[in-house]
Formats: C-alpha cells, sequence, structure tokens
C-alpha cells in the first residue's frame, strides 16, 4: 500500500526533443476507442491554464522507436519459455510499420546489454543465435538503466516492450524507484509475461503498476493463442492512441506541473498526470 501511495505523486512527463509529449487515449461511453478526433477537439491545461496544442497526431501515422526488453535468465531456459519469448519476438515483427525501429536489449544476472541497435537491419530472432537463457533476473535493474539505450532513437513516440517470466531474483534497485524513474522518462510500457501452466504464480503485483502508470499495457501468455491474441491487441492499442504536445519555454525551471486533456466531445480520456519539465511557452 506504501508503495501504491508513494506513486500516486510521481506522475511524471519529459521534455522531448522540442515538445512536451503525452499519450492520450480516447474512449466513449461504451468503452470503445474514439479515433478520427482533430487537434480542435481536445483542451490541453497545464496547472490548470489553457496552452495551445502545437503537435498532435494519431499514432496509426506515426514511426515507433521500440525497446524490446527480453529477460534471457536460467528460468527463461525453463519449459518452452524461451520459445514462446521467440514466436513473441515473430509476432512484434509482423506487427510493425515500415518507418517503426526496433532495438533488442537482453537481461541476465547483471549483464544487460543491447544486442541489436535501432539503427541496424535484421530479423530479431537473428540476433538471438549465440544467446542462452543463464544466470539469476535483474528485472528492476534493468528497467532502471534502460532510457540510456533510448539515446539514438530517432522516433517521437518511443516505447518499452518487455518480455519476462517476472520473477526478480537478483536486482539491487527498489521497485518504486524504477517505476518512478520510468514515469520521467515518458517511455510507455508494455509487459508480455509469459507462464508454463495455468497454475504457475507470476509475480505481476509491480508489473500491473509500471504498466498502469506509464499508460502501458500488461498481457499474460500461456499459450501460442495467447501470442498472437495479445501481441495483436498491443499494436492495435497504439494505433488508437493520439500523441499531444507543446513547445516548452526554455528559459523556465524544470519542476512538476499537472496535466489535464480533455475533448470538447466529453470522451473520456486517459493520458498522464503531470511531468518534470520546463513550464509552456506564454
Amino acid at each position: 500500500m506504501l508503495f501504491i501511495l508513494f506513486l500516486l505523486f510521481q506522475f511524471s512527463e519529459t521534455i522531448e526533443v522540442n515538445y512536451v509529449l503525452f499519450n492520450v487515449k480516447v474512449y466513449n461511453k461504451d468503452k470503445n476507442p474514439v479515433i478520427g478526433l482533430k487537434k480542435n477537439d481536445f483542451e490541453l491545461y497545464i496547472d490548470l491554464n489553457p496552452v495551445k496544442i502545437e503537435h498532435f497526431s494519431l499514432l496509426s501515422t506515426e514511426p515507433q522507436s521500440i525497446l524490446i526488453m527480453l529477460d534471457s535468465s536460467g528460468s527463461m531456459g525453463l519449459g518452452d519459455l524461451w520459445k514462446k519469448a521467440k514466436i513473441i519476438l515473430k509476432e512484434i515483427e509482423k506487427n510493425l510499420k515500415e518507418k517503426d525501429e526496433v532495438g533488442l536489449f537482453i537481461f541476465q544476472s547483471d549483464s544487460y546489454r543491447l544486442i541489436k541497435s535501432f539503427e541496424e537491419k535484421g530479423n530479431l530472432i537473428d540476433f538471438l543465435s549465440e544467446i542462452k537463457p543463464w544466470g539469476k533476473t535483474a528485472l528492476y535493474d534493468s528497467l532502471y538503466y534502460s532510457s540510456v539505450y533510448f539515446k539514438k532513437a530517432k522516433n517521437k513516440d518511443k516505447r518499452i516492450i518487455l518480455i519476462t517470466d517476472t520473477h526478480d531474483n537478483f536486482s539491487k534497485e527498489k521497485p518504486e524507484k524504477v517505476v518512478n524513474s520510468l514515469i520521467k522518462t515518458s517511455y510507455p510500457c508494455h509487459i508480455f509475461a509469459v507462464k508454463q501452466t495455468e497454475l504457475e504464480p507470476l509475480e505481476i503485483d509491480f508489473l500491473k503498476i509500471l504498466s498502469k502508470y506509464t499508460n502501458g499495457s500488461l498481457h499474460i501468455i500461456l499459450n501460442d493463442e495467447d501470442i498472437l491474441k495479445e501481441v495483436e491487441k498491443c499494436f492495435e492499442s497504439f494505433s488508437k492512441e493520439y500523441l499531444i504536445g507543446f513547445a516548452p519555454d526554455p528559459k523556465s525551471m524544470v519542476k512538476y506541473h499537472t496535466v489535464l486533456i480533455s475533448t470538447k466531445k466529453g470522451f473520456k480520456v486517459e493520458t498522464r498526470k503531470g511531468y518534470y519539465g520546463k513550464m509552456p511557452k506564454k
């Protein structure tokens, strides 16, 4: 409970190149996504003050930079978990747009590294040819340092896709510190939690919080049918989001600002509650 209360005050967004950007989901009264809205359909408030929307796009038209974080610890070598992870990678590739770029990151004990950069071409599976699951799971540590690997990503919309069996048994970083750091980076985290049997317990409390407060998603994978369905659901949700932003004042101080985004048509809006950064230009 203390962990959750801590997070309620830690919503954030960071400056993305020339804009402060927010991933925005819109739903009607039947909880169905609403697409086709225009910039003028939205209202943006920072610290309760109206702000001009200067960047607006539907994410189905935006190229994405996706960092895939693959748990390659020893437990992922049990049963068919490694096989499932590879099938997930293949399904991700099927859903990519032409200008999307993907980095592939693996983590094992205190070893975590980018084995495919955003600039490199080739099938994701080919980069795993020499990789064997081993060691313990440093899930928290690898997530904490993941933002470093986005430095060469060129697209505005940046996301993390995490594939793991959820069992951290090695990390030095605490989960609340990890979630807070990822909230500040502004990257939505979409998580595929793989399991071998229906009865196998998954440690998903942390992952539920991570996906919720980064405006991402959580997908439980038991069989191949789940993979096809959940990867498609994940990417379909991308295409129905809006990317809304404004230009910050470069002379202002970095501090926490509250955010409210609404539609003039009264639809339900989901986005982040605030950001750490500079205030809007006046």
